[in-house]
C-alpha cells in the first residue's frame, strides 16, 4: 500500500472523513508459516491465508477473534471485504485512497 502522511491525524485539527477507513497487512510467511493478507476495518478483521483458507472477525461481537467462520448473514460483507482486499493489494498512488476510504461493509 501506497503510504499516507500522518500530518492531518497529527496536526490536532478534526481528522478527514473518511481518512483510512481500512488497513492492509500482509505477510509472505515464514519458516513454514503459511502467509496472509488481512483487511481490517473499524468493524471487520478479514484474512487470506496461503492455500485459499478465509476468516472474517466481526471485531464488535468477536473482538479476540475467536471465531472466524463466516455465516450465511455475513456472506455479503466477507465478500465485500475480499474485493476490497484485492483492491488494497494491487493499488498504487490515488486509485490506494480510493481504496481506503471506501465505506465500511454491509
Amino acid at each position: 500500500m501506497d503510504g499516507r502522511s500522518l500530518t492531518p491525524l497529527l496536526s490536532g485539527g478534526p481528522t478527514p472523513t473518511n481518512w483510512r477507513t481500512a488497513l492492509l497487512s500482509e505477510n509472505p510467511g515464514l519458516n513454514a508459516k503459511p502467509g496472509h493478507k488481512l483487511v481490517r476495518t473499524e468493524d471487520h478483521a478479514y484474512i487470506e491465508w496461503e492455500g485459499s483458507f478465509t476468516e472474517m472477525y466481526d471485531m464488535k461481537a468477536d473482538p479476540h477473534q475467536l471465531d472466524g467462520t463466516v455465516s450465511p448473514e455475513e456472506e455479503s460483507a466477507a465478500e465485500y471485504l475480499a474485493a476490497r482486499l484485492d483492491a488494497l493489494k494491487d493499488c498504487e498512488g490515488e486509485s490506494c485512497r480510493v481504496a481506503e476510504e471506501a465505506e465500511s461493509a454491509p
